[in-house]
C-alpha cells in the first residue's frame, strides 16, 4: 500500500544506553519519529543489532534481531533472535 518502514541499530537511545533497534515509517514526504522496536527497551542493558525486516504487502511487518539482553534467571550473555510485527502500517 506504498508504506515505507526502515529499521536501525542505535546506539544511548534509551537511558540504559545500550544498542536499541529503531524503526521509523514514512509519512506524507517525510518520517515519523523512530521508536524503539524492543518492548523492554527501556529496562534491558543487552545489546540489540543486526535487524532484519520483512512485510506481507498487507501492512503487516516483522522485525526480527538479536540480542544478548538477559532473560529472568538467564545468567548468559549469548546472543539470542527477538522479533517485533506491526499489523497497523
Amino acid at each position: 500500500a506504498n508504506n515505507w518502514v526502515a529499521v536501525w541499530q542505535g546506539d544511548g537511545l534509551t537511558a540504559m544506553g545500550d544498542t536499541d533497534i529503531v524503526a521509523a515509517h514514512r509519512v506524507g514526504l517525510g518520517w515519523s519519529t523512530p521508536v524503539t522496536v524492543n518492548p523492554a527497551a527501556n529496562l534491558d542493558t543487552g545489546d540489540d543489532n543486526t535487524p532484519a525486516i520483512a512485510t506481507d504487502r498487507a501492512g503487516n511487518w516483522l522485525v526480527v534481531w538479536s540480542s544478548n539482553q538477559k532473560g529472568s534467571g538467564d545468567p548468559s550473555t549469548d546472543y539470542d533472535l527477538f522479533a517485533s510485527r506491526s499489523t497497523d502500517l
